[in-house]
C-alpha cells in the first residue's frame, strides 16, 4: 500500500473488503485465458475531458470490462458506462488537485505496487450509498506468478494484464500510475477527519440507549356495532359526499356483472396461520356446530350473529354484500367456485376454506341485469362508509385516550373509562322475519320444552319425568337412596333419545370469548433507535424516532402512529435505558474506528462534490462514447447510483 496516515490507510483496508471481493468475482468468471470479450471496443482516442485533459478511451473500456463482466442487458451495459465515466472524471479532478497539492508517485514506488498484483480502479463516490468504496483494489497476484517457481514472472504479469486489460505494459502503467495519485489524494482527504472520544461516546450512547413503550392499537373494526352510524340515512349522506370513488369503483366491476351478482352472507370461524393441530380441530368442530344448528331451523342471521368471527359481517347477520366475480379475484378467491358454482340460492353445504379460516357461506339471492347493477352499486357504499367511518371513530378514540393521559392520566386508566363510556355493541336490524321458528325453537331456547315433554316425547318420557316428582317424596323416607341410583340410568336414556329426535344437538353454550380487537394496554420488547418496534407502521411512520423523542416514564407520544389496516396506535415511554460504561468499554475500539470511517467518506463524498460543481463547465463527455449523454456529465455533477 501507499504510505500515508496509518488511519487513513486502516479505513481504506476496512472499506476494500467489499468491493475487493465483488470485483474479483468478475475477474475471475471473465478473465479466465479466452474468458469473456477479448477485444476492446473501438473509438475515438478519448472518452472525454476534463479540465483540459483526456480521459483515455483505453482506461475506460478497461476499466469498463473489469466491472461490467460479460452482462448481455443493453440497460445495464449503459448503467455501467455511466458508471465507469464517473468514476474516471472523479478520478481526473483528484489528479489534478494532486498536481496542485504536489502529491505524486514515485517510479520505484508504481513498479513495487504493480509487481505485488493489486490492480486498481475508480468508481464514483455515489457508490457509497451502497456501502462500496469510490475506489477498489483488486488483487490479481496470482496471476503473476511462474506456476512452477510460483515467483514473480515478468512474462505472466505481460499476459495477464493484456487478458485483464488489453493494455500494453506501458499504458497499463500510466493507466495504474493516475490510479495510485487519485488514490493517495482519498487517503489525504479523508486523513482530514478527526473523531474525539466524548463525540464518538455521545453517538454511541444515543444509538446503543434502548427504550420500551407501553401502547395501545385502536382497530376501526372493533367500533363498528359501537360507535358507527350504521342508519341508512347516514349512510346516504357519506355516499353524497363520495359519488366520483364510488363510481369509480363500480365501472371497475361492471364488467364482471355478465353473470350478476349474488347476495352472500357467511360465517367466519378464524384460523390462525400458526394454529396448532388442536386448535384447528376446535374450529373445525366450531363451524360444524354451527352447522348442525342451520341445519336445525335456526336462521343464518342469527347463528351469524352469535358464532361468526368476522366483526363487520357478524352483527349484520353475515351479511357480506351481493359479490361480483370481480370481488372473488381478491380475499374473496376462495368463494368463486362455490358461490358462482351454485345454481340456486340457499346454503352451500361445503365449509369453504380460506387464509382467514372456515367459512360457512349461503346465497340469499342471484341477481341478474340493472338489478345487479344496483346491488353492487349499494355494496361498495356500504363497505366504503364503514370502511371509511370506523377508521375515523377509532381515530377519534386513540385521539382521546391519548388527550387523557396528556391529562395526567396513566394509560391504563385512560383506556379503561374510554372502553366503559362506550355503548354495548347494537346488533342491526333482521333483514327478514324467520320462519318456522316454533321448531327451531325447541332446541336451542327450550321455550316449549315442557310442552313437547308432555305430548310429543310422553311413551317413554312420562315415567322417566314422574320418578323426579316422586323424588321429593323419596327424598323424606331411606327408600329415596335407592331412587336416585335409577334416576341416572333414566337421566342418560333423554339425553340419548335426543339426536335421534333431531338433526342434531345444539352446541353447549359458554361465557362470550372476549373481543380479540378490543383495544388494550400492551408492552413493547426493549428497542433501540436504528430498530422497529412495529414494523406494520404506514409508510415513512418512524415510530421508533417517536418513543426516543420522549423523555420521561408516562409521557405520551404526540404523534399518533398510522398502521397498516387502518389502525391507530397510542404509544407511552415506560423505560429508556442507556447503556453501561462497561458497554463502552468493550465496543470503544471498534465504535471509534466505524464512526471515523463514515466521517471520512462523508468528507471524501462532499470534496467531490464540490470539485465537480467548481469546475462543472470543464468536463465534457465524447458524443461517440455518449451519444444520448453528450454534455450531460456537467448536468448531472453527483453521478449515476450503483447498480442493483
Amino acid at each position: 500500500m501507499l504510505d500515508g496516515p496509518p488511519n487513513v490507510n486502516r479505513a481504506t483496508s476496512l472499506l476494500g473488503g467489499l468491493a475487493v471481493i465483488a470485483i474479483a468475482v468478475v475477474f475471475i468468471v471473465n478473465f479466465q485465458p479466452g474468458g469473456g470479450a477479448n477485444q476492446l471496443k473501438a473509438g475515438p482516442e478519448c472518452a472525454g475531458e476534463v479540465l483540459g485533459r483526456c480521459i483515455e478511451g483505453n482506461h475506460f473500456w478497461a476499466t469498463y470490462k473489469l466491472v461490467a463482466g460479460r452482462s448481455e442487458n443493453d440497460a445495464e451495459h449503459e448503467k455501467w458506462k455511466k458508471q465507469v465515466m464517473d468514476g474516471l472524471i472523479e478520478r481526473q479532478l483528484l489528479l489534478a488537485e494532486a498536481k496542485r497539492l504536489g502529491v505524486s508517485v514515485g517510479e520505484e514506488e508504481l513498479t513495487k505496487e504493480l509487481t505485488s498484483g493489486r490492480l486498481r480502479i475508480s468508481l464514483p463516490a455515489a457508490m457509497l450509498a451502497s456501502r462500496q468504496i469510490p475506489h477498489a483494489i483488486v488483487p490479481v497476484r496470482e496471476r503473476f506468478l511462474d506456476r512452477k517457481t510460483r515467483q514473480f514472472s515478468p512474462a505472466e504479469y505481460k499476459k495477464a494484464i493484456g487478458e485483464f486489460t488489453q493494455l500494453s505494459e506501458e499504458d497499463y502503467r500510466e493507466f495504474q500510475r493516475d490510479e495510485l495519485v487519485a488514490e493517495r489524494m482519498r487517503d489525504l482527504i479523508m486523513s482530514r477527519v478527526r473523531v474525539s472520544e466524548g463525540e464518538a461516546f455521545d453517538a454511541f450512547a444515543q444509538k446503543e440507549t434502548t427504550a420500551k413503550v407501553k401502547y395501545v392499537k385502536f382497530a376501526p373494526n372493533y367500533y363498528v356495532s359501537r360507535s358507527v352510524d350504521r342508519s341508512q340515512k347516514a349512510i346516504d349522506t357519506w355516499a353524497e359526499k363520495n359519488v366520483v370513488d364510488i363510481e369509480k369503483d363500480l365501472e371497475a366491476r361492471k364488467p364482471h356483472l355478465a353473470d350478476g351478482c349474488r347476495q352472500v352472507s357467511q360465517i367466519l370461524v378464524r384460523v390462525a396461520k400458526t394454529a396448532t393441530a388442536d386448535e384447528k380441530k376446535a374450529a373445525r368442530d366450531k363451524i360444524e356446530a354451527a352447522k348442525a344448528r342451520l341445519e336445525g331451523g335456526e336462521t343464518f342471521a342469527d347463528v351469524a350473529r352469535t358464532v361468526s368471527d368476522h366483526v363487520v359481517t357478524a352483527i349484520d347477520g353475515g351479511r357480506l354484500g351481493c359479490l361480483t366475480k370481480f370481488d372473488a379475484m381478491g380475499q374473496l378467491k376462495n368463494f368463486e367456485a362455490p358461490i358462482f358454482g351454485a345454481k340456486e340460492p340457499g346454503l352451500i353445504k361445503d365449509v369453504v376454506e380460506s387464509p382467514e379460516g372456515l367459512h360457512l357461506l349461503q346465497i340469499e339471492k342471484i341477481v341478474t341485469g340493472d338489478d345487479a347493477t344496483k346491488a353492487t352499486r349499494e355494496s361498495i357504499v356500504r363497505d366504503r362508509y364503514l370502511a371509511a367511518e370506523s377508521r375515523r371513530v377509532a381515530g377519534e378514540a386513540a385521539k382521546e385516550v391519548q388527550a387523557a393521559v396528556k391529562g395526567g392520566k396513566t394509560l391504563e386508566d385512560a383506556l379503561k373509562d374510554h372502553l366503559a363510556a362506550l355503548p354495548k355493541p347494537a346488533p342491526a336490524p333482521q333483514p327478514t322475519q324467520p320462519e318456522g321458528t316454533p321448531e327451531g325453537d325447541k332446541k336451542p331456547e327450550g321455550d316449549k320444552k315442557p310442552e313437547g315433554d308432555k305430548k310429543p316425547e310422553g311413551d317413554k318420557k312420562p315415567e322417566g319425568d314422574k320418578k323426579p316428582e316422586k323424588k321429593p317424596e323419596g327424598d323424606k323416607k331411606p327408600e329415596g337412596d335407592k331412587k336416585p341410583e335409577k334416576k341416572p340410568e333414566g337421566d342418560k336414556k333423554p339425553e340419548g333419545d335426543e339426536p335421534k329426535k333431531g338433526p342434531a344437538a345444539p352446541a353447549p353454550t359458554s361465557e362470550p370469548a372476549a373481543d380479540p380487537l378490543e383495544p388494550k394496554v400492551e408492552s413493547s420488547y426493549s428497542f433501540a433507535i436504528t430498530e422497529e418496534p412495529f414494523p406494520d407502521a404506514e409508510g415513512n411512520e418512524n415510530p421508533a424516532a417517536a418513543a426516543f423523542a420522549l423523555e420521561k416514564p408516562g409521557q405520551v407520544s404526540d404523534r399518533l402512529i398510522p398502521l397498516k389496516g387502518g389502525l391507530t396506535l397510542v404509544m407511552v415511554l415506560e423505560e429508556k435505558e442507556p447503556p453501561s460504561e462497561e458497554d463502552w468499554k468493550k465496543e470503544r475500539g471498534q465504535y471509534l474506528d466505524e464512526m471515523r470511517r463514515d466521517r471520512q467518506l462523508e468528507a471524501l463524498v462532499e470534496y467531490i462534490k464540490r470539485l465537480r460543481a467548481t469546475h462543472q463547465a470543464e468536463i465534457k463527455m465524447s458524443d461517440e462514447f455518449f451519444p444520448k449523454a453528450a454534455g450531460s456529465a456537467s448536468a448531472k455533477p453527483e453521478g449515476s447510483a450503483p447498480p442493483p
